[in-house]
């Protein structure tokens, strides 16, 4: 998932999503990986590392 999605999944920007995927990658939570997107660019798309469950607690 890149960036830009994951700013629109989570309602912010993408310089908040940004920073947190860096702190996650320096925990070894997500992978980076360099891919071609629809218009022909390069991007970065992350992947989980591994299985996380997230328990929301708003809804409890």
């Amino acid at each position: 998932m890149s960036t830009r999605a994951l700013s629109k999944k989570l309602g912010c920007r993408e310089e908040v999503v940004r920073r947190l995927l860096s702190d996650m990658k320096k925990l070894n939570i997500v992978m980076e990986q360099a891919r071609i997107s629809s218009r022909g660019r390069p991007i970065k798309v992350y992947k989980l590392a591994t299985p996380i469950i997230v328990i929301d607690l708003r809804h409890a």
